[in-house]
């Protein structure tokens, strides 16, 4: 069964991406992190697999917005948590079932060992990356977490370069200025990635684009 995995830094219109696929059809965790001020309509993040993911990087102790330590793959607690999310695909990717989505920031750096999760439990991932401008997402980011820009600027950059590193660059795109430039199109890419290829895109959608900020 396939799952698609949406990627891309923070404040890049992941979670607007997220909801766009709920509404095309692709199903969503029953289980969601609440809303936040940075994301007052939700972020659409299972809380299973956040709290899996922020647990490893405590174990680790790593900072979330650094690279992960040279030798994290032998950490005992990685071993642990390949286990967890696992059981998190097994139970929600069953054959017949409708595709299944999920996101986190946090996965682009862990992709390493989600690619080997995929691969223990049958799982045939498709990838789609977010993209925004850069200087937007650091000034956005700076803002929202209370960082400077230098190091939103840095987050950018590592997780969009580990995003196309670790899936060879196999990603569907969605730039968030498209969104506003041309959501129809934007909306029939993803339409098709979901298996709902030739699906009539309605010319009003219920998903509402925030304003850019």
């Amino acid at each position: 069964p396939p799952c698609l995995v949406v990627l891309g830094p923070g404040r890049s219109g992941t979670s607007l991406l997220m909801q766009a696929l709920g509404a095309l059809g692709v199903r969503l965790s029953d289980s969601m992190i609440a809303p936040g001020r940075e994301n007052p309509a939700g972020f659409f993040e299972d809380a299973g697999i956040v709290r899996i993911q922020a647990d490893l990087l405590r174990a680790l102790g790593a900072w979330p917005f650094s690279p992960l330590p040279a030798d994290w793959r032998a950490h005992p607690a990685t071993a642990e948590a390949a286990a967890r999310l696992r059981a998190v695909l097994l139970a929600e990717c069953r054959p017949g079932a409708p595709i299944w989505g999920f996101k986190d920031p946090r996965t682009a750096s862990f992709l390493p060992l989600w690619r080997e999760v995929f691969a223990t439990a049958g799982v045939s991932p498709r990838y789609v990356l977010a993209l925004r401008a850069p200087g937007a997402v650091a000034a956005s980011f700076a803002r929202a977490y209370g960082v400077s820009v230098e190091a939103a600027e840095q987050v950018w950059v590592m997780r969009t370069c580990e995003s196309l590193l670790h899936t060879g660059a196999q990603c569907h795109v969605v730039h968030y200025e498209d969104w506003f430039r041309a959501p129809q199109a934007v909306l029939a890419g993803l339409s098709a990635l979901t298996d709902h290829a030739g699906v009539n895109v309605p010319a009003k959608c219920s998903v509402s684009a925030p304003p850019s900020r």
